[in-house]
């Protein structure tokens, strides 16, 4: 069976209509199939852009930590320190071992002459 050629031809433009419509679909497919798949895009976007995902987990535990924070409904939080009484603590406690070595020094030799007194008069 012959056809006409006006048939043939519309039949090929048809052909090529679908085998492009089949392209275009088949790409579509792929685009949605890469935007459904979440673990994947995930993964693209924390390799390429790594800081920005560790400072955001950063900033998103923080808040975390300051609204899920339990406060005992009793106790008071102590009042906050300023720095020159957290310098002055700090010194206080490094002077310490030497203070006590002071002290122990000037009482044995305040006390020291009082006993050789007292023994030397019995």
């Amino acid at each position: 069976m012959a056809q006409d050629p006006a048939t043939a031809a519309r039949l090929n433009a048809l052909c090529q209509r679908s085998a492009q419509a089949r392209a275009v679909l088949s790409q579509q497919i792929g685009i949605f199939r890469h935007r459904v798949n979440l673990p994947a895009r995930l993964r693209e976007s924390v390799s390429a852009h790594p800081y920005a995902w560790f400072g955001g987990s950063l900033v998103a535990g923080l808040l975390t930590t300051l609204l899920f924070r339990r406060k005992s409904p009793c106790q008071k939080s102590p009042p906050r320190k300023s720095w020159l009484s957290w310098l002055l603590a700090t010194a206080i406690t490094s002077a310490k071992p030497f203070l006590k070595a002071w002290l122990v020094g000037e009482l044995k030799s305040r006390i020291r002459p009082l006993l050789q007194r007292q023994y030397l008069s019995r």
